[in-house]
């Protein structure tokens, strides 16, 4: 069994670059429109969080990082929840640190809403661009 590690090309590390180039403005942008001294604490604990997420999430859609993260992926179910897992572990813990119960009302819906269609096209897995009946019952 041959083990693949994940390897960064120019074009990806490139796309990278961009990435962090967005988080940062953005997390600078953050920063100006709420340096109120009422939330400073507040702001300061949601900053990493904040930057974190942004990162991933403008990361991820990115082609050649998405094409090289679909072919470490391979059909390994294990490796395709790391970023879901990622992404609850991430904003659980921000719910925790201030303070509310991730077990109560909406909050407690994100596992659901994060797994569900994540576990849905995993065990989809086709290589179809058309969009069909499962991709809208999941969507909706």
């Amino acid at each position: 069994m041959v083990k693949q590690h994940f390897k960064l090309g120019g074009e990806t590390k490139k796309e990278l670059q961009s990435s962090v180039a967005w988080t940062v403005a953005l997390t600078v942008l953050f920063i100006l429109f709420n340096r109120s001294i009422e939330i400073l604490w507040a702001m300061f604990l949601a900053l990493p969080f904040f930057a974190v997420l942004y990162f991933l999430l403008f990361s991820i859609g990115k082609e050649q990082l998405s094409n090289q993260v679909k072919e470490w992926l391979g059909s390994d179910i294990k490796k395709v929840m790391i970023f879901p897992v990622a992404l609850v572990v991430t904003y659980f813990g921000y719910v925790f640190l201030i303070g509310q119960n991730p077990f109560q009302g909406a909050v407690s819906m994100i596992p659901y809403l994060v797994f569900f269609p994540v576990l849905v096209f995993a065990a989809r897995r086709k290589n179809e661009s058309k969009i069909d009946w499962l991709d809208f019952a999941v969507f909706i």
